[in-house]
């Protein structure tokens, strides 16, 4: 059986897909399993024992590559077309990606019941933005009682592990960085969190900024950090795969839905927003993130390690 598995982006949805690459291939080990995602988000998956084969796709409408070929883009479409796929699963909800996984063909296209890509499927299974997405994505493998999973799973190799042991002191990883600007905090909110970190605590401060590190390195950043603050993005994610506690500060989107998934840490959430769309689990509140005070972050840290443990 032929599968493949199409998340063309994001690495933080690539992270999040990874409990289901694990069921999937517990449940069906003879399965052949394909992801096809883009060249950015493609290092989540080194190492993965629960795949088969990567195919780079940067989709030009969505891609964060510097280039954006179509006739490189068309070129797949064809090959992937010729693979004459068994299944198809579409983890994302957008038309573009319907058209995508119809374009390409396989004898069951299976995706969630979102009008706007639900078209394509010839299964469906229902969309709960009230449940976490990562469990959501092991909903379509369709088991009645999946195989237990470990969570999210990022395979770093020792040597990567290590590169960072190098570090004497203790750190916490600070990342202010997100491409869409409604999950930004205000940076003059960030500098007394900074101050406060440096002056009260024991611990130094590592800030990830694009281009600083390669996305290997970050993972491995993540995980000998004490703790990781971050706003809505790819962090997140990387500190529930590598078991770092994280402190996520949510603005637009539902984190009980998009949130840091549980990996036996203490982590913690920062969101002042209520009312979220049910069929994305975002807000409409365009300034949530406004809502957020430098004393929520704090109170957090201090919730996370209790003052008298962190004071200098």
């Amino acid at each position: 059986m032929k599968v493949l598995v199409l998340n063309p982006d994001h690495i933080g949805n690539l992270i999040l897909i990874t409990p289901f690459l694990h069921v999937l291939k517990r449940s069906f080990p003879k399965w052949h399993i394909t992801v096809l995602c883009s060249s950015v988000s493609a290092p989540v998956l080194e190492n993965n024992p629960n795949i088969d084969d990567i195919i780079w796709c940067e989709y030009p409408w969505l891609s964060r590559a510097e280039y954006k070929p179509w006739k490189y883009f068309i070129w797949i479409m064809r090959y992937l077309r010729k693979q004459k796929f068994d299944i198809i699963f579409n983890m994302r909800k957008a038309t573009k990606e319907a058209v995508i996984a119809r374009l390409i063909g396989a004898k069951d296209i299976i995706g969630f019941d979102v009008p706007k890509s639900a078209w394509t499927n010839t299964c469906t299974y229902p969309y709960d933005c009230n449940k976490h997405i990562a469990d959501l994505f092991v909903d379509l493998i369709g088991n009645t009682i999946p195989p237990p999973h470990n969570g999210l799973e990022l395979f770093l190799t020792d040597e990567e592990i290590n590169e960072f042991k190098k570090y004497t002191s203790k750190y916490i990883v600070l990342a202010h960085q997100s491409p869409d600007t409604q999950k930004m905090w205000d940076i003059e909110k960030w500098i007394p969190i900074e101050s406060w970190i440096v002056t009260d605590t024991k611990y130094n401060i590592t800030a990830l900024y694009s281009g600083m590190f390669s996305l290997r390195q970050v993972f491995s950043l993540i995980k000998n950090a004490e703790l990781v603050i971050s706003v809505d993005s790819a962090p997140v994610h990387i500190a529930s795969a590598v078991r770092t506690p994280v402190i996520a500060l949510y603005g637009k989107h539902n984190p009980k839905h998009w949130g840091p998934y549980p990996n036996g840490e203490f982590n913690q959430i920062i969101c002042k927003v209520e009312e979220f769309e049910c069929l994305s689990g975002t807000s409409t509140k365009t300034d949530g993130m406004k809502l957020i005070e430098v004393e929520d972050v704090k109170e957090a840290i201090r919730r996370l390690y209790e003052i008298d443990k962190i004071s200098a």
